[in-house]
């Protein structure tokens, strides 16, 4: 096991928290044994460098706390994404993005749940609902987490309706591939009204991941996206919305799961105020 080691998604298994206390671990026993502490040698102390620089650099495993992405600047980045799809190939893209941003944001999803999602995860209620089904972090024991996503009163905002949306993208390639692609998103109609009411289309292999990589020809993988990969889509989207280098550089694959909380926080504070002020 070693900082290499990847995930079935292609992300890195270990952060260097977990990496460090190791380390740190195996000096205790060798100090309590009268030994010399291999962790304070050159090559383990460059070794932990070299891993730290080559995961802020990839976005693999962020060491440090995610910055939120709010509710307002969500609507920001999707509605300048949905702007920018003047291309057959921008539409497939900013389908996928705005689903993973408002499905992310809505059900609090850290970037590997996002990751790890597939089809057969993700149930449609008749209300348009969605109920995903997620392995929870003891999923070596067979515990499972149902998370229920919520249409929201804007369509444009609706995460069950863009998960319809990019769903569409997936089911029109598996059945007619890279044609099938270009024929809906070419003849693609205004986005006008809640859709999420509608059957979902048919995905004939469900264990495929929901978000899945896109070429730069438009070629839609069926490989999931890494959660690196999910970490820089977010970054290119606040770019793309306008943002500083600053704040781009300051959120990512976790920003939406902190942004979600932070406005249930917001929420919760301001009825435990009301409660206050009625009592």
């Amino acid at each position: 096991m070693n900082a290499e080691t990847r995930s079935e998604a292609g992300d890195r298994m270990y952060s260097i928290a977990t990496l460090s206390r190791w380390v740190a671990s195996i000096n205790y026993w060798h100090r309590a044994s009268g030994l010399p502490l291999p962790g304070r040698s050159p090559c383990v102390k460059d070794a932990l460098a070299q891993a730290r620089k080559a995961y802020r650099q990839n976005g693999d495993r962020p060491t440090k706390r995610a910055h939120p992405l709010r509710i307002d600047e969500v609507e920001g980045i999707v509605d300048t994404s949905r702007r920018d799809a003047t291309t057959w190939v921008k539409r497939a893209r900013e389908r996928r993005d705005s689903a993973l941003l408002l499905m992310g944001f809505a059900g609090a999803f850290r970037r590997c749940e996002l990751s790890m999602l597939t089809i057969a995860d993700v149930a449609q209620g008749r209300d348009g609902d969605l109920r995903i089904q997620r392995v929870g972090r003891r999923g070596g024991l067979g515990e499972s987490l149902i998370k229920h996503v919520q249409s929201s009163q804007d369509h444009t905002m609706c995460a069950c309706c863009a998960y319809r949306r990019w769903l569409e993208v997936v089911s029109a390639v598996d059945g007619f591939g890279r044609p099938g692609a270009i024929r809906l998103l070419h003849q693609q109609e205004e986005f006008e009204g809640h859709i999420c009411l509608s059957a979902a289309p048919v995905v004939q292999d469900p264990a495929l991941p929901v978000f899945r990589a896109i070429r730069a020809n438009g070629n839609i993988n069926a490989v999931a996206l890494s959660g690196a990969a999910i970490h820089a889509a977010i970054r290119r989207r606040a770019a793309l919305a306008g943002h500083s280098h600053e704040f781009v550089e300051r959120v990512g694959g976790e920003s939406l799961r902190a942004g979600s909380a932070a406005e249930r926080q917001d929420n919760d504070s301001q009825r435990d105020r009301s409660l206050r002020r009625a009592g």
